[in-house]
């Protein structure tokens, strides 16, 4: 009897003594899932109909590797239709150009003409002026000499042929100052006409502004034309799905010929080296674990046993961002035992799969 007590004391005390090793040298949890925060939903930037899908859920992917595409017919049509556009545009704006270069030529050498030919009509018109001037002071001169000779003349001083020959002179340049008078008119009627000319010259410089409000307006479509451009082509690159990162589809979402709108899922791709174990460790048992622990995981669907670090303690704990947080205003509320997140690194390893469960032993560090 007293072996048989003396057994049980001493299974006893191994047990606890197991029990208190190991809760002072590690602690397990049931509570172990497979995570990643690289899992990603891929859509298109735009709309439209599926044209081609190159991957299946499980296909290994490396970046920048196109996983599918839209149909662009569409928008092929309107990029040539818009290049067409421009092209014509430019046509366009070159040829008003050179007619606008073309006008300015002309109208600077009909102005320089007009210019040159006042110019000479003003010397025309002030020298036959000063000869008039010149010529009506001469008269006034003649006009005196013959009053003097025509007295003398009656008189008897001078003969009458004499008195003839100043009044003769004295005739032919009144007629010549008359005929100097017309001529001056007449030059200062053509000086208006080309007066007039100059002005209807100057006056069709503003068909230059005009060329120049016609080019500015045909450059404001081309520039608008080249944002059309530059969306089409943004489009059509758009029109690309491609992957981001290497990695392995986990969904595939849609097929080929559906039509899908922008945003849409079309493909799930995860980065399986980026995988940890997400264990949701009691409270009750964190206590001692820290950044760097030892942490050996068995999953259920795998024999190996995986060792990790554990790389990250969430600060709160699980149920913090529930959608329907426990009231406690009332302080009548019953005691849960909280679960803390603990993020546990693993090396990469190809059978382990994201959303596998098992469970994990931590060795705490002393």
């Amino acid at each position: 009897m007293k072996k048989i007590v003396l057994a049980l004391i001493v299974v006893i005390t191994i047990i606890f003594g197991w029990f208190m090793y190991e809760k002072n040298n590690y602690v397990t949890s049931e509570a172990v899932f497979v995570a990643t925060d690289s899992l990603t939903n891929l859509g298109f930037k735009i709309g439209g109909k599926i044209e081609n899908m190159t991957k299946e859920a499980g296909d290994e992917v490396k970046k920048d590797e196109l996983l599918a595409k839209l149909e662009t017919k569409t928008l092929k049509a309107n990029f040539k239709e818009i290049e067409y556009k421009i092209k014509s545009q430019i046509h366009s704006i070159i040829d008003i150009s050179l007619n606008k270069e073309k006008l300015k030529n002309e109208l600077d050498i009909n102005q320089n003409i007009a210019k040159n030919n006042l110019l000479e009509m003003d010397n025309k018109i002030n020298s036959l002026s000063y000869q008039i001037k010149a010529n009506e002071s001469k008269l006034s001169k003649l006009q005196f000499d013959k009053d003097k000779f025509y007295k003398l003349y009656s008189s008897k001083k001078v003969s009458f042929d004499k008195y003839q020959t100043i009044e003769t002179e004295y005739k032919y340049l009144q007629n010549m100052i008359l005929s100097q008078k017309e001529n001056l008119n007449a030059l200062k009627i053509q000086k208006n006409n080309l007066d007039k000319n100059l002005a209807l010259i100057q006056n069709e410089y503003k068909e230059l502004s005009i060329l120049d409000e016609k080019i500015e307006t045909l450059n404001n479509q081309l520039n608008s034309l080249k944002e059309v451009k530059k969306s089409i082509l943004i489009k059509l690159d758009d029109s690309n799905l491609s992957a981001p990162f290497d990695g392995i589809i986990a969904k595939k979402f849609v097929n080929n010929d559906m039509v899908v709108k922008k945003g849409s899922f079309i493909y799930s791709l995860v980065n399986p080296k980026d995988i940890y174990i997400k264990v949701l460790l009691s409270e009750k048992k964190l206590k001692g674990v820290k950044i760097g622990d030892k942490a050996v995981i068995k999953l259920d669907a795998l024999n190996d046993e995986i060792e990790g670090k554990v790389e990250k303690i969430m600060p709160v704990s699980a149920s913090t961002f529930s959608l329907v947080p426990r009231d406690i205003a009332s302080g009548e509320f019953t005691k849960l035992d909280q679960r803390f997140i603990v993020k546990i690194k693993i090396p990469y390893n190809p059978k382990v799969r994201i959303g596998m469960s098992g469970e994990v032993k931590i060795y705490k560090n002393p």
